[in-house]
């Protein structure tokens, strides 16, 4: 017994990379760098797999967020399509807040973009200082 786990010792010391020098050790390094780069690969199209598994469970026929709009650090203001309705709501960190309901008659739903000037006039009604994001008035305040 002690004679054959000296022999497998010793051939595994005396591996192939060793009997064919530099050439052995280079292929085993191309061997190594292709499963590093096989496992990377494999990462990527994995990771974008999972992606669209969540992708498909979020999509919905009854729920759209239509706009945007960050006002501070981890806060935004959205605009929700809900059935038939059109929702105005303030998220944060914590908490969603209802602020309005918005008839379909003041927005323009044209090329699936709304009107920036309509959802500014729900944003000022709900923000203390009201903003001016015309150009060259950087101070955000009206004229």
């Amino acid at each position: 017994m002690t004679k054959y786990l000296i022999f497998l010792n010793n051939s595994l010391s005396s591996g192939w990379p060793r009997d064919f020098g530099i050439i052995g050790q280079l292929l085993n390094l191309f061997i190594l760098f292709g499963i590093v780069l096989f496992l990377g690969v494999l990462a990527i199209y994995f990771t974008r797999w999972i992606a669209t598994l969540r992708n498909v469970r979020n999509t919905t026929k009854n729920i759209n967020i239509l706009e945007v709009i960050s006002v501070g650090y981890q806060n935004t203001i959205q605009l929700v399509k809900v059935g038939n309705k059109f929702i105005l709501i303030g998220v944060s960190k914590n908490e969603i807040v209802f602020l309005t309901e918005i008839k379909e008659c003041d927005i323009n739903l044209n090329n699936d973009k709304l009107d920036n000037d309509i959802f500014k006039k729900y944003l000022n009604k709900y923000i203390k200082k009201p903003l001016n994001f015309e150009k060259g008035n950087d101070s955000g305040e009206n004229k």
